[in-house]
């Protein structure tokens, strides 16, 4: 029954158009939420400024207009801050039929909330600027980097020396370079991400040679598979497969497979 093969064939492409429509469903979803951690960046940059005019914080997102409020502010800075996981989150949830900024907060539930520097008073006065807090590296990860690779040059330097940018370099100083990067976006000095200077890492050791130490945070539940002695084989976006079809997700995230093998493997 040829018909049959052509039934198939003709719902086969309605279903490609479908999944077509709701991957940009899910991009432009992406979209939009970037302008909302934009939106926190920006506001967190000239927040100090704000507050010197004898404004609050709150106050001021009230002004924003209808609908916005210091919590919800605080709700883009945490998008802000975890931005490439909520990427990758985002993804792999696919059309949900759901989008929004709770929505993306509600895919990284678990993470904790990026503080916004303002204190607030528990006698209700008006919270008032505090200095920009930096993080810098413990002398215990310091010595582990040094006894690694050596003596480095610390490409994150504090404070940052006028024009000193090491992702705009062509050549990080040889041999060795130490990286304790930016956590997050509004912290970096052109709102770039983690990703952008591993990226830059890895390029400074395959073209040059260079012996690189990079201090980074990470989920619990790698360093429990790390100091067990796992394996790491990087997949990529590989997609997961639906178990009723078989077919792979249509926006995968970057994944990794970790093997913890037996004594005769």
């Amino acid at each position: 029954m040829a018909w049959i093969d052509d039934h198939i064939a003709a719902l086969r492409a309605l279903i490609e158009r479908l999944d077509t429509a709701d991957r940009r469903m899910v991009e432009e979803d992406i979209r939009r939420r970037r302008i909302d951690a934009d939106i926190a960046a920006l506001f967190i940059n000239e927040l100090p400024r704000v507050l010197r005019t004898g404004i609050t914080a709150q106050e001021f997102c009230r002004r924003l207009g209808h609908g916005q409020s210091y919590q919800r502010m605080r709700l883009r800075v945490q998008l802000e801050g975890h931005w490439d996981r909520y990427v990758r989150l985002r993804r792999e949830a696919g059309d949900s039929g759901r989008y929004g900024l709770d929505y993306a907060i509600e895919l990284l539930a678990g993470e904790p909330a990026e503080p916004i520097d303002v204190p607030t008073d528990s006698r209700g006065q008006e919270p008032q600027p505090v200095r920009k807090r930096y993080w810098g590296s413990p002398q215990s990860v310091i010595d582990l980097a040094t006894r690694l690779i050596g003596r480095f040059n610390d490409m994150c330097p504090y404070p940052l020396p006028p024009g000193f940018d090491a992702l705009a370099m062509d050549r990080w100083p040889a041999p060795a370079s130490y990286v304790n990067a930016p956590f997050s976006r509004s912290d970096e000095l052109h709102g770039r991400s983690l990703t952008d200077w591993a990226r830059k890492a890895v390029e400074q050791h395959k073209r040059f040679g260079t012996a690189i130490a990079m201090w980074a945070p990470v989920s619990t539940w790698v360093n429990v598979l790390l100091k067990a002695g796992a394996e790491v084989f990087p997949l990529g976006r590989l997609g997961y497969v639906d178990v009723d079809t078989g077919e792979p997700h249509p926006s995968p995230g970057e994944s990794a497979l970790f093997v913890l093998r037996n004594a005769t493997s």
